[in-house]
């Protein structure tokens, strides 16, 4: 049940800084953007979790987190598409920032 609330957690967090900013949702603030991937959610596997995201300045996201005990980077585009993955040996990927060029 604690994974499960971490994961939670993880998604509404990202959600709440990433959507607004990558996405421009001109919507009621916390409110999903029915324009970004499927109705405002981007579903991942069940055995991955989020524990940091990054927007970019030209709109896309970078979360990182774990999938089935490995590193996760996953990249998406503004409007929530896959544009990237990468999934590295056991272990958990925690924050993320981005650096300029």
């Amino acid at each position: 049940m604690r994974d499960l609330l971490r994961t939670c957690a993880a998604v509404v967090i990202a959600c709440s800084l990433a959507l607004p900013a990558a996405a421009g949702a001109a919507g009621t603030p916390g409110s999903l953007d029915p324009s970004f991937a499927s109705g405002g959610i981007v579903a991942l596997g069940p055995a991955t979790q989020l524990f940091g995201v990054a927007v970019e300045n030209d709109g896309e996201i970078i979360a990182v987190g774990q999938s089935g005990g490995s590193v996760l980077v996953q990249c998406f585009g503004a409007t929530g598409g896959p544009v990237g993955q990468f999934s590295g040996g056991p272990g958990v990927a925690r924050a993320v920032a981005i650096q300029p060029d």
